[in-house]
Parts: structure tokens; C-alpha cells; sequence
């Protein structure tokens, strides 16, 4: 694993440049880059200087790691905040989890024709994104895979609508699958309690943290991580 420590105030520089350099990489050998975003208030302060990056936006193609089951004028909308603080100001290619036009059910399987048909796939016809950009909460939940829930045992779909009982709500994530097969994840942290379920992931080794699974599959992640 590579671990980037930070304080508080240089966290989102830190971030960006470490962003930076691996998209502009990615520029390099790739006529068509493919990401996946997570929501929440971590990324968001980033993303809004990486707009002012002069990178080939037109290359890009921007997925969501998970979504809220509301519309994406809503202020919960992962695709919504973010299409207001980075999508709007750059010329890429993105897709949203959610079309108002349709069900939950129907925007999921529509959300996954696009990844099957925009993203590289393996010979086994899993997609492979170039990079992904995942956070973990205080319950050591990543994406919307959270403790207790049956996306955390799909093996099979990519994409699906995982019911948060402690939330009493539904969310849609990617999971484990699509997960690990991403070429590279970096993993962003802020806050001391989070800072300590990252401790434990690398400690216990067996928590009942739903980003074990990642960590124990992948030893090449990235983190960057705010310290005190």
C-alpha cells in the first residue's frame, strides 16, 4: 500500500496533486480514461480545483461509485453535487446512477449498460476502471456496501439497490466485484475516528469493517490520509 499523510490544512493539495499526476499519466497511454467518483464532502473541495486543471477532459469518462436514491436536483444527489462543482466547468463525459426518467430498477440496469458498454472489460467481461475514488465511514462502510447488508455478498452483478436498515433507506453502489477489479484505488480519509478504523483494517486484520475485503484483496492501494 502507499499511505500519504497530510494535516489538515494541506489535505485537498495534497490530494489534487497526487490526482493530477496519475490522470495525467493516464492521458499519456490512454486515448479513453475511465473513473469512477465517490460522493460526499471529502472529495468535493478537491474535485473543485481539479476543474482548473488543463487536462484532455474530452478523454475522460466519469462514473459513480454509488448513489442516493433521489432526484439529482436534490441536495443528497452524489451526481448532482458533483455535477455542479466539476462537471459543469469541464468537458468530459459522465453517468449518472439515477434517470429521472425512469424506475430505480430501470436506472440500475441502464446505469450498467453504460458501464458495459463504455467501460474495458476483462476476458471474463468484468469492467475494469482506471481508477476509483472511495472514502470509508466511521462504520468502516465503502461505496454503499455498509455493515449488515446483502450487497456484501453479491458476486455476480455489478451494480445494485442495497437497503441500508440502520439509513431506512435503499441505496445504489457498485460492489465488490467491479470493486477489486479496478486498476487503481485511492482511498481518501479526514477525521480522527476514520483515521482509527484505518488503523484497525491494518491491525486487527478481521474486522467486520466491509473495507477489510478490499484491504485484504488489494495490497497496492493508495491513501491519503489527514493526520492532527
Amino acid at each position: 500500500m502507499n499511505v500519504f499523510e497530510s494535516s489538515s490544512s494541506n489535505f485537498d493539495q495534497i490530494a489534487l496533486e497526487f490526482l493530477v499526476e496519475k490522470l495525467n499519466n493516464l492521458q499519456k497511454s490512454k486515448e479513453k480514461i475511465t473513473i469512477a467518483l465517490s460522493g460526499g464532502t471529502t472529495p468535493m473541495p478537491i474535485l473543485q480545483k481539479l476543474r482548473n486543471e488543463n487536462l484532455h477532459w474530452d478523454r475522460f469518462h466519469f462514473f459513480m461509485v454509488d448513489e442516493r436514491c433521489v432526484p439529482l436536483h436534490d441536495a443528497k444527489s452524489n451526481y448532482g453535487t458533483i455535477k455542479g462543482l466539476f462537471y459543469d466547468h469541464i468537458v468530459s463525459h459522465s453517468y449518472s446512477m439515477i434517470n429521472e426518467d425512469l424506475s430505480i430498477e430501470e436506472s440500475i440496469m441502464d446505469y450498467k449498460s453504460d458501464i458495459l458498454n463504455r467501460v474495458k472489460l476483462d476476458d471474463k467481461g468484468l469492467p475494469v476502471f482506471d481508477l476509483m475514488l472511495l472514502g470509508i465511514g466511521e462504520d468502516g462502510h465503502t461505496a454503499s456496501l455498509f455493515p449488515g447488508t446483502d450487497a456484501l455478498n453479491e458476486t455476480k452483478e455489478i451494480v445494485v439497490i442495497n437497503y441500508v436498515s440502520k439509513l431506512k433507506t435503499n441505496r445504489i453502489t457498485l460492489t465488490y466485484p467491479v470493486i477489486l477489479n479496478t486498476s487503481e484505488i485511492v482511498v481518501l480519509i479526514k477525521g480522527r475516528n476514520k483515521k482509527q478504523v484505518f488503523d484497525q483494517l491494518y491491525t486487527q486484520k478481521n474486522t467486520s469493517y466491509p473495507m477489510q475485503k478490499i484491504v485484504d484483496k488489494r495490497s497496492d492501494l493508495n491513501w491519503i490520509i489527514e493526520t492532527e
